[in-house]
């Protein structure tokens, strides 16, 4: 900077040249450090430091007059904005997924992990491939668990109006079969917590009471009707078998 004595000694117009001169060199400093702070985002990522980067160069650039941010460069321009909008439609699907939450058995649950599964199919496969793999396992995740329940809600449904049956023994045990499966799988913790995880369970000891006192009025009806005795223990063997089976805990009720 020039000092007051060294300025008494200048003329006026020299002073102002000087001064014009110090002015342009700072408008060219700043004009270079917006495009420093483009250059410096790179590739975009969906962290923390990337955000910061590219929050450091809008700032920057905000922070010129309309007529320095004529000199920075339109391509420079259109890489920041396009590295801002693509952090942004990042982040805008993140947070569908963040907002599936706890799987429940709900059509609420279900709304909120297709509203990530069309988010994210949505996006270019530049795009994705930007989310972070934590996310779209986390996702994905979700949609398996909850359509697992599904299956099994569906295949407890399916056992039907229950009678004294092979047919009735065999949905009852395959309806089981998926309970157990999915208690095995969902029953510890997951990458969600699934909130129903007993789902169908009720639904399912009512099918097995119902089988077995089918088998019960079945067997009175075949001593009633003197059936041989060799016949009746053999039945009585199976359906005590069978209820054991259904009700080891005594849950029968």
């Amino acid at each position: 900077s020039v000092s007051q004595t060294q300025k008494d000694k200048i003329t006026a117009e020299t002073l102002e040249k000087l001064v014009n001169a110090e002015k342009k060199i700072a408008d060219i400093e700043a004009v270079n450090n917006v495009i420093a702070k483009i250059n410096a985002i790179g590739k975009v990522a969906y962290t923390d430091g990337c955000k910061a980067k590219i929050d450091a160069a809008k700032d920057a650039y905000n922070a010129l007059s309309a007529e320095l941010k004529q000199n920075v460069p339109a391509e420079k321009i259109t890489a920041m904005n396009t590295a801002d909008e693509t952090y942004n439609t990042v982040d805008g699907v993140v947070n569908i997924i963040n907002a599936i939450g706890d799987v429940e058995y709900t059509l609420d649950s279900k709304a909120k992990i297709d509203a990530a599964l069309d988010a994210f199919e949505e996006l270019s496969q530049e795009l994705q491939a930007i989310v972070p793999t934590a996310k779209v396992t986390a996702m994905n995740t979700a949609n398996t668990t909850y359509n697992t329940i599904e299956e099994l809600v569906t295949t407890i449904d399916g056992i039907g109006e229950v009678t004294y049956t092979l047919n009735s023994k065999e949905k009852i045990d395959n309806a089981q079969l998926k309970f157990d499966q999915f208690q095995s799988t969902f029953g510890a913790s997951t990458t969600f917590n699934v909130v129903n995880k007993n789902v169908g369970e009720e639904n399912l000891q009512k099918a097995k009471v119902q089988y077995s006192e089918a088998a019960i009025r079945d067997v009175n009806s075949k001593v009633l009707a003197g059936a041989s005795e060799d016949e009746i223990k053999a039945e009585v063997k199976t359906i005590r078998d069978t209820i054991d089976a259904y009700f080891a805990n005594n849950d029968y009720s």
